[in-house]
């Protein structure tokens, strides 16, 4: 179970920095080539802004943040926020079968499945790289 919650922690992090470079790449995706300063991509920030939340830092336009908007970003960015922030992820096993059978949570029957959260997640990852490359 703890290589498991590694692995899954693994996971969570790198779908969370796909959202945050993705946003960020959007804001400095082209250059101005009078002055050298970046252009946003407006076309990839407003299907990035389907499924996450982007702010901006005026003060430092190379800081940006995400924030989960889409169910599966929602889910995703708050049990990565826990894992990181608060305390270890909880993982039961739920079923006979392990690993399909390891759930997030504590309480049985109340857990969601966790490697199908994670095939969800990457499905949507996938999704939005298909709509930026398009």
């Amino acid at each position: 179970r703890e290589h498991f919650r590694w692995l899954i922690s693994a996971f969570f992090n790198a779908a969370y920095s796909y959202f945050e470079t993705s946003a960020l790449s959007a804001y400095v995706a082209f250059t101005d080539p009078k002055t050298g300063e970046p252009i946003e991509d407006e076309e990839a920030l407003l299907i990035l802004r389907k499924y996450v939340k982007v702010f901006r830092n005026e003060k430092k336009p190379n800081f940006v943040k995400t924030a989960g908007l889409h169910p599966v970003t929602e889910q995703l960015y708050e049990l990565r926020k826990a894992n990181t922030h608060h305390f270890p992820l909880s993982i039961m096993a739920a079923g006979p079968l392990l690993p399909e059978g390891f759930h997030f949570g504590n309480m049985t029957g109340k857990g969601t499945p966790a490697l199908d959260f994670c095939r969800s997640a990457l499905a949507l990852i996938l999704a939005v790289q298909k709509e930026l490359d398009a």
